[in-house]
């Protein structure tokens, strides 16, 4: 009777453990999901972010491009383009600075999107709990 008692108690243990290593490796597959999905949430944030910095810069622009020319007599053709030139030169330097450097890449991609191929790809190669 007690060892029937210990074996039943070996099997009961036995398949908790199992149970428990089964319930960590969907916990770890959410978890590398969640971060990857993090990782784009954030990509987007920063690209959008970018984006309005840009999109607010060119509004400042304009809208003193436009007081110049509503406060300035007219102005030859020629001085006009020279300035509108001088002024899209400025532009360049202000985006170059704002913009972050990103690494250059073949196909587009981003290091974050680097990141979540090579986990995917890590997640892959480990064993399964089956075996």
């Amino acid at each position: 009777a007690l060892r029937t008692d210990v074996e039943r108690l070996n099997a009961s243990v036995h398949a908790l453990s199992d149970r428990l290593h089964q319930a960590s490796g969907r916990m770890e597959e959410r978890i590398e999901d969640f971060n990857a999905l993090m990782e784009v949430v954030q990509e987007e944030a920063e690209g959008m972010f970018i984006d309005t910095a840009a999109t607010m810069r060119g509004l400042r622009e304009g809208a003193a491009a436009i007081t110049r020319a509503a406060a300035t007599p007219a102005v030859e053709s020629d001085q006009r383009d020279e300035a509108t030139h001088e002024a899209d030169e400025g532009d360049d330097v202000f985006l170059e600075a704002e913009a972050p450097e990103e690494p250059d890449h073949p196909d587009g991609d981003s290091d974050a999107a680097d990141k979540a191929r090579q986990l995917a790809a890590e997640r892959e190669a480990l064993p399964t709990p089956e075996g």
